[in-house]
């Protein structure tokens, strides 16, 4: 499977049919349809409906790297993670605003705030904290009044340096130890999606 970083996908075909199509079998005459705008859309959206009754749409998306095993390495990509770690935390320093690692420009100083947090034990109030919400952590710490949850990064069992990358769907059967990478999706060999659902209005 070949691995991405900060791959976007300007589009998406999604095919839903009571049969199982792959990708390239969405094919047939087409009927254009009209969309009321879902509550969190701005502006309606176009359907398709094949021949056979196959409803058809482009939508955006993102490469998602939930549960693959080298997502994120305490070192970063020179560990040999695929993903920055830039992308899956909030920063909190000690002096100044909070901000999103992911933000326009944030990187670098992102990273900067990262060792300096890292080397302080993630839970100094003095130097600042992170939280983390692209793989596991726990714990909390109070930085300008402000409580920050998921500080401290959890590394998976095998003592590889990877941050356990989690997916809501879990085997805690066979797996119970949260620390243990195979008792989450493997997103390099299980295709999945994942579709965020509507906050309640």
């Amino acid at each position: 499977m070949a691995r991405y970083l900060g791959v976007y996908a300007s589009a998406l075909l999604f095919c839903v049919s009571p049969v199982v199509h792959s990708a390239s079998d969405c094919r047939g005459s087409v009927q254009k349809i009209i969309l009321n705008p879902l509550k969190s859309a701005t502006k309606s959206q176009t359907g398709y409906v094949l021949a056979d009754n196959t409803f058809v749409i482009w939508a955006g998306g993102s490469v998602n790297l939930d549960g693959l095993r080298t997502a994120y390495h305490r070192d970063d990509q020179k560990g040999g993670g695929v993903d920055l770690l830039c992308n899956a935390g909030r920063a909190y320093p000690a002096e100044g605003a909070s901000y999103e690692g992911a933000g326009k420009g944030n990187c670098p100083r992102f990273m900067k705030d990262y060792e300096r947090i890292r080397h302080a034990g993630w839970k100094d109030p003095k130097v600042g904290a992170i939280n983390w919400y692209g793989f596991r952590a726990e714990g909390d710490v109070t930085v300008q009044g402000h409580k920050v949850e998921d500080v401290v990064p959890v590394e998976q069992l095998d003592g590889s340096g990877f941050y356990v990358s989690t997916t809501s769907l879990m085997d805690t059967k066979n797996h119970r130890d949260p620390r243990d990478q195979a008792r989450y999706l493997d997103a390099e060999t299980i295709p999945f999606g994942v579709i965020p659902g509507n906050s309640p209005s």
